[in-house]
């Protein structure tokens, strides 16, 4: 099951630095704002699908005589910059029995929590559903992202992700300095890309790291938003700016120029 939610409504917030890990061979197209990848949550998804990892894995371990302790676990991500729970929430369903009144006030739990009828089209008596995924994401935007912190703790989580992502880690942190100002050069080059005109929104600030996965009957189930990953990341603090418009599912990011001069917006770059 796949539901796209509606829009989100974040402040801008003002930040004194961040920083853009990347790889030094891309370092004067960033500077100098040629060159400048604006990517879109489509594309930290990659390819995986959870909802059908966790179905194959549990299909495999039960074939096996296998025992997974937590169905959940396979779930979980594992490393690499590229996330699939990228503006996601999953909702196991262990069971789910129209006629245990147990069972209904389990998926009431999640439909005060989420809105979503975890039991529609399951209203006959005795008719059930189990060892189900449903996965409920956010639409497409484009992104932005960066860290908050240049320790090195970080920059060990985000050198490890990055080497596992593309083979090989980010090599220098370029320091971001006026947040705001290359939050909306940004989003001019993006518009002006795409032919599109009128106001448009960016909203920026640091990640939330909270749980993004749940069982059916957890009060604590949240809907997904493009500003929240997994705990998982945690370590890599990030600081992401998005564009607030929606667009295609299939749109993918894409390379921008910036106009005008850029040495305002940036520090000096750090190696690493």
């Amino acid at each position: 099951m796949l539901i796209s939610q509606g829009g989100f409504r974040r402040g801008v917030m003002v930040h004194p630095v961040i920083y853009k890990f990347t790889h030094k061979e891309y370092l004067d197209g960033l500077l100098s704002g040629r060159s400048i990848k604006a990517g879109t949550l489509r594309d930290f998804r990659g390819t995986d699908n959870p909802g059908s990892r966790y179905f194959a894995e549990n299909t495999e371990a039960m074939g096996s005589g296998r025992r997974i302790e937590n169905p959940l676990d396979t779930l979980i991500p594992r490393g690499g910059i590229d996330d699939a729970l990228e503006g996601r929430t999953l909702v196991h369903i262990d069971r789910l029995s129209s006629a245990s009144e147990a069972d209904r006030a389990r998926a009431q739990v999640t439909k005060d929590a989420l809105g979503i009828d975890m039991l529609g089209g399951f209203a006959g008596p005795g008719l059930s559903v189990s060892d189900t995924i449903v996965q409920l994401e956010v639409p497409n935007y484009f992104i932005y992202c960066c860290s908050n912190d240049l320790s090195e703790t970080t920059v060990a989580r985000i050198q490890a992700d990055s080497l596992a992502f593309s083979g090989r880690p980010y090599d220098v942190a370029v320091p971001i300095v006026d947040v705001n100002g290359f939050a909306n050069a940004l989003t001019i080059a993006v518009c002006r890309k795409l032919g599109w005109f009128g106001s448009m929104r960016n909203i920026g600030g640091p990640v939330e790291y909270r749980a993004n996965i749940f069982s059916v009957g957890d009060g604590s189930a949240e809907l997904p938003h493009p500003m929240v990953k997994h705990p998982f990341f945690a370590e890599q603090n990030e600081f992401r700016i998005v564009i607030d418009r929606q667009v295609e599912k299939s749109q993918a990011g894409f390379f921008v120029e910036f106009e005008g001069d850029t040495s305002r917006l940036f520090g000096e770059p750090v190696s690493l």
